[in-house]
This record gives C-alpha cells, sequence and structure tokens, in this order.
C-alpha cells in the first residue's frame, strides 16, 4: 500500500469531473473527504463517515488525488510560502478540532500530556489562545528545550511525578483545568485523568491500538464532574482553517520540521523516526 499523506504540490493534469484547479496552481490537498450524504454526514459529524474518502502515497514525484477530495477538500496556496509547513496542514487540522473541543478560554491551565509533533501543535494553538500551558513528558532535556520553543509556562518530567505537588503548583492548586493527552498509550490516557482539577476536561487524542481498554475512577468521573471528550481526524472546515493559516501566517510550525532529505533516502527518514531523532522530515520528490 502506498505511503504518505502531508504534501504540497502543483497541479500537472486535471480530470474532466474538477473544474477548480487549473495547470500549474501549488495546492494542499487533504488525506480524506467526507460523502455528505450518509446518516453521519447529515448530521455533520463528518469524520464518522461511512464511504470516507482517503488519500495515501504522497511519497512519491506524482500523486493521483481522488475526484471528491480534488473538488472537496483541496486548496490552493501561495508560491511565497514554504512548501514545509503547508505540508503540515492535515496535521494542524486534526489539531484545530481538538483545540475547539476542549472550548480553551484564556484563564484556563492547560497541560499538554505528550510533545510530540501532535502535543508541540496542541501547546502553541492554546497558547495562541491565552492560556497557562503546561508540557508533561517523559524526557527533562527535550523538555526544557521546548519549553523555550513553545513558550511554555511550565514543565512536569513524569521521571519526577508527584501529582500533589504538582496539583498546588497549577493556578487553582487544585489540578488543570484542561488536559489534552497527545501520546495515544492506554496507560497515558490513565496517567493524564490524574492531574486534572474536578470540573476540569481531559481530551482523549492520541489513538490507542483498537483492542485497547483503560481503568478510570467512577469517583472522579461522577462526584468529581470531570469531562471526558475525544477527537478523531479532521473536517473540511477544519482542513480549509489549517491551510488559511499557513497561508497566511497565522501560526508558525517551522520548528516541527527538523530534517530535509530527498525522495530516494526515505529509508533513512523512516530510521530518524523510528530513533526519535527527528520530530518531521521532510522529503523533497
Amino acid at each position: 500500500a502506498p505511503f504518505g499523506h502531508e504534501c504540497v504540490g502543483k497541479v500537472v493534469a486535471i480530470g474532466d469531473a474538477v473544474s477548480k484547479f487549473s495547470i500549474g496552481d501549488r495546492v494542499v490537498p487533504a488525506n480524506s473527504a467526507p460523502c455528505e450524504s450518509c446518516y453521519f454526514c447529515t448530521r455533520k459529524q463528518y469524520t464518522q463517515c461511512e464511504s470516507l474518502t482517503l488519500l495515501n502515497g504522497a511519497y512519491a514525484e506524482y500523486l493521483l488525488i481522488p475526484e471528491r477530495i480534488a473538488s472537496k477538500n483541496t486548496y490552493k496556496v501561495p508560491d511565497s510560502i514554504d512548501a514545509k509547513q503547508l505540508a503540515c496542514a492535515e496535521i494542524l487540522a486534526v489539531c484545530l478540532r481538538g483545540i475547539e473541543a476542549c472550548n480553551i478560554q484564556p484563564s484556563d491551565s492547560v497541560a499538554i500530556f505528550g510533545v510530540g509533533p501532535i502535543g508541540q501543535i496542541m501547546a502553541t494553538l492554546a497558547k495562541q489562545l491565552g492560556a497557562t500551558i503546561s508540557l508533561i513528558g517523559r524526557n527533562s532535556e527535550k523538555l526544557l528545550s521546548l519549553q523555550k520553543t513553545l513558550s511554555a509556562d511550565s514543565i512536569l518530567a513524569l521521571s519526577e511525578k508527584d501529582n500533589e505537588k504538582w496539583k498546588q503548583n497549577t493556578p487553582s492548586q487544585k489540578g488543570f483545568d484542561i488536559i489534552i493527552e497527545a501520546v495515544g498509550l492506554p496507560e497515558a490516557w490513565e496517567s493524564a485523568t490524574q492531574f486534572v482539577r474536578p470540573g476540569g476536561k481531559v481530551l482523549f487524542f492520541g489513538g490507542c491500538p483498537s483492542t485497547s481498554t483503560v481503568n478510570l475512577s467512577t469517583h472522579q468521573l461522577h462526584y468529581q464532574e470531570v469531562q471526558l471528550l475525544s477527537t478523531f481526524h479532521h473536517t473540511p472546515s477544519h482542513f480549509a482553517q489549517a491551510v488559511d493559516m499557513l497561508a497566511s501566517g497565522k501560526i508558525d510550525l517551522s520548528y516541527l520540521v527538523t530534517h530535509t532529505l530527498p525522495l530516494d533516502q526515505l529509508p533513512q527518514a523512516f530510521a530518524l523516526m523510528t530513533n526519535q531523532a527527528a520530530t518531521k522530515v521532510a522529503i523533497i520528490p
């Protein structure tokens, strides 16, 4: 199966069913488009579309974009914007949907549990909304570096975890208002709930293996009224918003792309990611 779904490129050919682009246009395609007619789409739950069209195969010199995606979820972008940033539209779109679900207010304290690319974007978006940001992860050195890059207000290394101490260090001294879990492991889902205040919110964003189960405190959920949220994927409106933010300079994600390699060095790019030596690698055909 082909791989790669975060991309930007030039239009070199157009099918008869697509009328919105011209040869030579620079475009960013989403990696999906909903049918807009099934049970879920008619209820605007587009990520649950029963016939979601998907796009993969961007690790190539040419990419055929399905008609539905080309017509409904592909956008023309300026030539002046760095392709490395524009290719981050998909990952930004999924984060925008998660942040929207949290309904972050400027007075909120938000903890990001996991500091990979998703966690870093979540922190950037929450910071833009005026929230106080804390980063939670395993690697103290990485957390210190990211604290400066992301202008985070504090960090918590899990190796030094002291739940009660950290609750006292939050603005309410009762825990964080919002926790965003961006790891995708059952144990991380469970750990993330330990840092939220009564009446707060936990967004389970990281995707766990489909057979996973977790143990959560019924006392915390019922008596402390902790709200559990989850979002998956993006919608066309979130993808359009992501493209606009990147193309207009409303957000700068250049810090995510730590390496650039040619297409024939794709195995080396995978090795960098596997060894956690890179955050994101830009592949240039």
